[in-house]
């Protein structure tokens, strides 16, 4: 093993010297580290071999060390923002810098963090159940060979996710402070959520580093980032969100705290990695012409204004397993009249581009071990009603949303937990269950009322479920 000096001096030469900010310490750049699908990787893979040994050597480390298993714990559990927009930045952050220690800890220079594709590859990677491997985590309840539910993982979903084209919509809800819960997108809500509550143990809480194969999820999620970014999306231009500071939260390898801004996030490329699924970044333009007769663009740029109308009930009825509740949002003329468009398909002057079920003011619940199911005015509406049917919206999943266990507080004296506590917030897209609502059903059910139905379905069996939604919005967006 090489002593601490020479390797960071080898490790300067192979990371390279970029500085992205004043904020952002150095990261790769003489070349691009490729972060590989972990499923196509053999279990002698170097980089399998470098993760097991990062881990071993952590774990081994005193909880005091800022390159242990328990203070990228700690990171996570004082800083980590979810359920608002600074989710995707953070833990972009929060794994690079990982990704860092591993190679210090390990020795390899060149080790690159595996994902976890759970939508190709739905089962846990057998490698996080060998007997003795240190990334055996005895505190999940899920086993090898367990496979995650397609309803939250699987091609449709993710399919719908990336379609979703403002970045609030996919990467969650503005917020002002980095751990307000402002609320979450089908992204976080859905197949986020639901693999840290699938696995369960130590991945259900907020010390979810503790099980290896967080590192794994959330490089995938990482990578869905980009995924959506290469669909034509772009991040927002905030000045309050790219100057947005995460102060203090991270470790390099030498042991000294760092700052970052959320716009050093942007790219993989300039943080010295990309995804094995990414393409390559494009060449540069052209220089402008300097000829006196190049062609200039003219005319007065188009501005995009979108106007919302909000149609809501209250509850006060808490929910419990298995037992549809339906809240009946009353259908006046000025609904009626938005919801012809869509049935329509709109016009031009007046086609309205989104319509998100949204609902709010969720008491956490005690126990997260469940999923909830939306649907809009299904008949019938049962635990047996399946996915499939039309009248289905989607799904979501709670995750950190309450105190940890008395087991897990040890150590974190002195830490946040107040975020914890604040009211819930799931937003999803019902646009196109709107459509085949409105032309399959009776017209003139419609013009009643609209019927948001929510459906609460344990994650396990014996879990015990109980959730208070306190307000249901359907909410029409018009682009003009």
């Amino acid at each position: 093993m090489p002593t601490r000096r020479n390797f960071i001096t080898k490790s300067s030469i192979a990371l390279g010297g970029l500085l992205l900010s004043q904020h952002l310490p150095s990261f790769a750049t003489q070349s691009t580290f490729i972060r590989k699908n972990v499923s196509t990787l053999e279990p002698g893979h170097p980089d399998i071999v470098a993760f097991k040994k990062a881990v071993q050597v952590m774990k081994k480390r005193s909880s005091t060390n800022f390159g242990s298993w328990a203070s990228q714990a700690k990171i996570h559990f004082n800083n980590c923002p979810h359920s608002n927009w600074f989710f995707l930045p953070w833990h972009r952050a929060f794994i690079k810098y990982f990704e860092d220690l591993c190679r210090q800890a390990s020795g390899d220079p060149n080790f690159s963090l595996p994902y976890w594709d759970w939508t190709t590859n739905p089962q846990i990677p057998a490698i996080f159940f060998e007997p003795g491997s240190p990334l055996v985590n005895t505190t999940r309840k899920v086993f090898a060979g367990a496979t995650a539910s397609s309803e939250f993982v699987g091609p449709t979903v993710m399919s719908n996710i990336l379609s979703l084209n403002s970045y609030e919509e996919f990467g969650s809800l503005r917020s002002v402070g980095q751990r307000d819960k402002a609320g979450s997108g089908l992204f976080e809500a859905s197949p986020h959520n639901y693999i840290h509550r699938w696995i369960s143990g130590d991945m259900s809480t907020m010390n979810s580093p503790r099980d290896a194969i967080f590192w794994m999820h959330h490089a995938n999620v990482d990578r869905i980032w980009t995924q959506w970014i290469e669909g034509g999306r772009s991040n927002p231009d905030d000045p309050a969100y790219k100057s947005f500071p995460f102060t203090n939260n991270f470790y390099n390898i030498n042991g000294s705290l760092v700052t970052v801004q959320v716009g050093d996030m942007y790219s993989t490329e300039a943080l010295g990695y990309r995804y094995d699924t990414q393409a390559p970044p494009p060449p540069p333009p052209p220089p402008p012409p300097t000829d006196s007769t190049a062609i200039t663009s003219s005319g007065a740029p188009v501005i995009a204004r979108t106007s919302a109308l909000s149609f809501s009930t209250t509850n006060t009825k808490v929910m419990k397993k298995n037992q549809a509740s339906s809240f009946a949002i009353q259908a006046g003329p000025v609904l009626n009249s938005n919801l012809s468009p869509i049935a329509l398909g709109g016009k031009p002057e007046q086609a309205l581009s989104k319509v998100s079920v949204v609902i709010s003011n969720i008491q956490p619940p005690q126990n997260e071990d469940f999923f909830v199911r939306v649907f809009i005015n299904a008949p019938n509406l049962s635990e047996k009603t399946p996915i499939t049917d039309p009248h289905y919206v989607g799904s979501f999943t709670f995750f950190g949303s309450i105190h940890l266990a008395s087991s897990d507080m040890k150590g974190m004296a002195g830490m946040d937990h107040s975020s914890h506590n604040q009211k819930l917030k799931f937003v999803l897209d019902a646009t196109q269950t709107i459509r085949r609502v409105l032309t399959s059903q009776n017209p003139k059910l419609i013009k009643k009322e609209i019927n948001v139905q929510l459906l609460a379905i344990p994650l396990r069996t014996g879990a015990e479920v109980a959730f208070l939604p306190g307000k249901i919005d359907l909410v029409f967006k018009k682009t003009v």
